[in-house]
């Protein structure tokens, strides 16, 4: 899915990803925590000024993997967030609800691929 570039587009991650956890078997907890780190990652790209953010979700018994590409300056890290600081803590959310995680560049910017074990 192309995502609007500002911020709507964590709103609509969520929302397609919600229609879409409708029509195929995932369950509750993955499909949440799932969401949530899409979310972040898609807020992630709008904040590093991306023109586009396009989402793509694959689903197999056993797994999920959710893929966000963008063109945005910087690449992703996990920083130290402290008590009272109001961002930073979303690549730590990422890495604790991820079975792996990895950022790659691509011809226009970067992609950010997460996988998450749907069965045990």
């Amino acid at each position: 899915m192309r995502l609007p570039a500002d911020n709507s587009a964590p709103a609509a991650a969520r929302a397609y990803l919600h229609a879409h956890f409708d029509r195929v078997p995932v369950p509750p907890t993955v499909r949440d925590e799932m969401v949530l780190v899409a979310s972040e990652l898609v807020t992630n790209a709008v904040q590093s000024g991306s023109s586009f953010v396009v989402l793509d979700v694959v689903v197999t018994r056993e797994q999920l993997v959710l893929t966000v590409d963008d063109d945005g300056e910087g690449w992703p890290e996990i920083t130290e967030a402290y008590t009272w600081d109001t961002a930073g803590r979303g690549l730590a959310i990422v890495d604790s609800l991820a079975d792996h995680w990895e950022v790659s560049p691509t011809d226009g910017g970067k992609r950010v691929q997460v996988a998450r074990r749907i069965i045990d």
